[in-house]
């Protein structure tokens, strides 16, 4: 497969939906907010003392850390890699991600053929990182479409993705949880596969502490998916097909199968792809759903079916950098980025925000 890089998907943000609704006790579908086009070219609004992280820590495409402050997307601080990976062909996009405190952070470094890297580091006061660090067990085996999350309390990392394996077959995705004390590893695999069809994990999130992990699960079909990809089209000649997607839960008390999950939400359309899902502590669902428009949509979980509301997706084009949805640890903040970084902002309940990609070819962002 080699590189992971590549440009991604070109295509306006259009937003049927922007946000439902962020009320503690709800069913269903909520919408607050409709937008044709969601607003660019303008700063983001200043933070306030109730608002979202006062900063937000980005990876690009030469896996430099950047920080930046949410209020301006003035940038506070930039990191290269750490020495012990910065020599390597790191062909694989770093990700980073968060805990619960805005302040503790996870970052992965990964290159075709070598073992995935896991540092862990701090911001300060100011937005500045300190404390960057291989983190105890933080060597896993070489993945590619690899998704990184740390629980609330940082105590656990956890980081999924698929053995490199050549195009056309069917690789199946595994979650390792690491234990950010012992470095002890616990690994689930297999129990996905369904038959012609390729299952790759879009993305990670952490339910209840450090004691639940929910993914997101999609199946397409093996000469149209890479195993990193919501995607389900491979070239011209591989006509994009609409994609199956679970959203599963699993308690990581032991290693074992991923068929061990249980199925917390199903997804199935022809209009659009599910290309991030997480999940906060009150248990709603925050979906970034990509076709010829995008939109992010928060259900609950009662909700059993969730039926995307965007227009057909847009035919002869795949990306394979992937889109980011993620949010702060109250979950009231979402954190969004397509096409490495051309439409990069944050939503609150009704506004999206604007964020300047101060980097070239975003590839991860956490707060």
């Amino acid at each position: 497969m080699g590189s992971d890089r590549a440009p991604g998907l070109r295509a306006a943000w259009r937003a049927g939906t922007v946000i439902a609704a962020l009320a503690t006790a709800w069913a269903g579908v909520s919408v607050l907010q409709q937008h044709g086009v969601l607003p660019g070219g303008r700063a983001a609004d200043a933070a306030t003392g109730a608002g979202p992280p006062p900063f937000v820590v980005t990876v690009d495409g030469s896996d430099d850390i950047q920080v930046q402050a949410t209020a301006t997307g003035r940038v506070t601080d930039r990191v290269p890699p750490p020495p012990a990976v910065e020599g390597e062909e790191l062909n694989r996009p770093a990700v980073v991600a968060a805990a619960a405190d805005s302040v503790r952070f996870a970052v992965a470094y990964g290159a075709q053929g070598a073992p995935i890297r896991i540092y862990t580091f701090s911001l300060t006061r100011i937005g500045r990182v300190t404390g960057l660090a291989p983190i105890r067990g933080g060597f896993v085996p070489d993945l590619v479409g690899y998704r990184l999350a740390v629980s609330a309390d940082g105590s656990k990392l956890a980081i999924s993705g698929s053995p490199e394996r050549p195009y056309g077959s069917t690789p199946s995705p595994q979650i390792i949880v690491i234990d950010a004390a012992t470095g002890r590893h616990r690994l689930w695999r297999g129990g996905l596969r369904r038959p012609g069809e390729q299952a790759s994990i879009l993305s990670l999130s952490w339910r209840s502490g450090a004691r639940d992990l929910v993914f997101a699960v999609q199946w397409c079909r093996p000469l149209q998916a890479e195993p990193y990809s919501y995607a389900c089209a491979g070239s011209s000649k591989d006509p994009p097909a609409p994609a199956v997607a679970q959203i599963r839960q699993i308690t990581v008390r032991h290693g074992g199968t991923l068929a061990a999950s249980t199925v917390l939400l199903r997804f199935g359309s022809h209009h659009a792809a599910l290309a991030q899902a997480i999940i906060n502590m009150d248990g709603d669902v925050a979906l970034l759903l990509v076709g010829k428009y995008f939109s992010v949509e928060r259900v609950s979980l009662s909700q059993s079916q969730v039926t995307s509301r965007a227009a057909a997706p847009r035919r002869g084009g795949w990306g394979i950098q992937p889109n980011l949805l993620t949010a702060d640890g109250s979950g009231r903040y979402l954190l969004v980025a397509l096409d490495d970084g051309a439409y990069f902002g944050w939503i609150s309940q009704h506004h999206y925000h604007r964020l300047p990609d101060e980097n070239s070819q975003l590839t991860s962002a956490a707060w």
